[in-house]
């Protein structure tokens, strides 16, 4: 049987440049596949009509987005190769670049926030005909660009160490996310992954040559090559959210325990893994800084609240960095002097915000009421 064919698609003025039948599944229910994401960045509907209005609910990163349909067919495409979660990549590499270049100008540089965003461009909030696309801003808030427009969901952009590529997550069919690639400029865009569980949450080597990812249908943990080469499980079940550490040698992430979600480190090759938190409280969204010695994390303090922490790297000296059970998905600057995170001041409304390392002098971003999830290298 023929692999399907993927397409990322592009709006022009507001006008999506893909024909979706009214009623189509759109975006993958996350919140099926994995329970745990109720609680972490977002969860993505998949019954949206072209009516629908998305609602982001900002206070425990929970992001309910919906699509809507368009017009005009496609100019990406790209063709994945066969592959099975779990097992080792095949010869031929999965990924596939696409000959059409990006039609979005941009060019993203180090130093830059990327983040998760919608309703941009003067388009109406629930009337753009995307769940959720990438973003990139300069830390005063200048410049933001729009780096995806497809149908369906974008999300959890990163940019490689080196600064030459960008990796996300993108589900153009509606019926399988993948992790995706392309240049600091938007051109080359590729598919990376083809596993059969729905691929999320990229995070890069310090050298750029892999990267490792989450399995939302497995909750398994997942490292592959940038040219789609040597993928392998480094993790089993319940594991999820992983970032590699700064020197390479290890990556934390998050695992269930019975109902706790806490926070382990492994090895690079996914040896010797430990817990780093043992708290009764749900823990998530680990980053490290810079320098690897502290871990910042996400903790629900309440219900729908959270709040921010930092600790050491072997899981001591916690420090509880926001009080307001409105804060998340924290980000380290390349300094490692300021930390992006996600402020929602509403339940619907979410806007990414800086604060200096010890907590002090917050202040926004973005002004949008939609944006959430940055990441900063």
């Amino acid at each position: 049987m023929a692999a399907p064919t993927a397409r990322i698609s592009r709006k022009r003025r507001g006008t999506l440049e893909r024909q979706v039948p009214d009623g189509e599944p759109i975006g993958v229910q996350l919140e099926e596949a994995l329970p745990l994401m109720a609680h972490t960045r977002s969860n993505v509907g998949r019954t949206a009509t072209a009516s629908t209005i998305r609602a982001i609910v900002a206070t425990i990163s929970l992001v309910l987005l919906a699509a809507c349909s368009g017009s005009t067919p496609s100019a990406f495409q790209a063709t994945p190769a066969a592959a099975t979660a779990g097992s080792p990549a095949s010869d031929a590499p999965s990924i596939v670049p696409t000959s059409a270049p990006s039609r979005l100008a941009f060019h993203v540089q180090r130093g830059d926030i990327v983040f998760n965003g919608a309703d941009f461009n003067g388009v109406p909030a629930g009337a753009e005909n995307s769940a959720g696309d990438v973003y990139a801003i300069a830390p005063d808030g200048s410049n933001r660009r729009l780096l995806t427009d497809a149908a369906g969901l974008d999300w959890m952009g990163t940019l490689s160490p080196d600064g030459n590529t960008i990796a996300f997550s993108a589900d153009p069919t509606g019926s399988s996310r993948q992790i995706w690639l392309m240049n600091a400029d938007g051109s080359n865009l590729r598919q990376l992954t083809s596993v059969a569980s729905n691929a999320y949450h990229p995070s890069w080597s310090p050298d750029s040559a892999r990267l490792v990812f989450g399995a939302a249908g497995t909750q398994e943990i997942f490292a592959i090559g940038v040219d789609g080469h040597g993928q392998v499980r480094l993790s089993a079940k319940t594991d999820n959210l992983p970032e590699w550490s700064p020197d390479g040698q290890q990556i934390v992430f998050g695992r269930q325990i019975g109902d706790i979600h806490q926070i382990f480190v492994m090895g690079a090759d996914g040896s010797k893994a430990r817990r780093l938190t043992t708290t009764g409280f749900d823990d998530f969204d680990p980053v490290w800084a810079p320098d690897g010695s502290l871990i910042a994390f996400d903790r629900v303090v309440g219900p729908n609240a959270r709040d921010i922490f930092i600790m050491a790297a072997d899981g001591s000296h916690e420090q509880r960095m926001t009080t307001d059970g409105k804060s998340s998905t924290a980000a380290w600057s390349p300094d490692g002097t300021q930390i992006a995170f996600t402020f929602g001041p509403t339940a619907s409304s979410s806007d990414v915000w800086l604060m200096d390392r010890d907590g002090s002098h917050r202040r926004a971003v973005t002004a949008t009421g939609t944006d959430w999830g940055p990441n900063w290298r």
